[in-house]
């Protein structure tokens, strides 16, 4: 018999962008790069730029 993921119920229902969770959204990024030069998508220059770009845009939020 196998067990089935259910789904029970949804805490803090709320958006998530840039104003509500800026944080989240700039590791989730980082995470999506790191995956992709693991994966040998991006070399390394590339994920440094792509990295370096990222905090520029966090920064010109603050």
């Amino acid at each position: 018999m196998r067990n089935k993921a259910v789904l029970k119920g949804v805490e803090n229902d709320g958006d998530i962008n840039w104003n509500t969770a800026p944080d989240f959204l700039m590791e989730y990024q980082r995470a999506i790069l790191l995956i992709l030069r693991e994966n040998e998508i991006l070399n390394e220059d590339q994920y440094r730029m792509a990295e370096d770009k990222l905090r520029k845009r966090i920064w010109k939020r603050d």
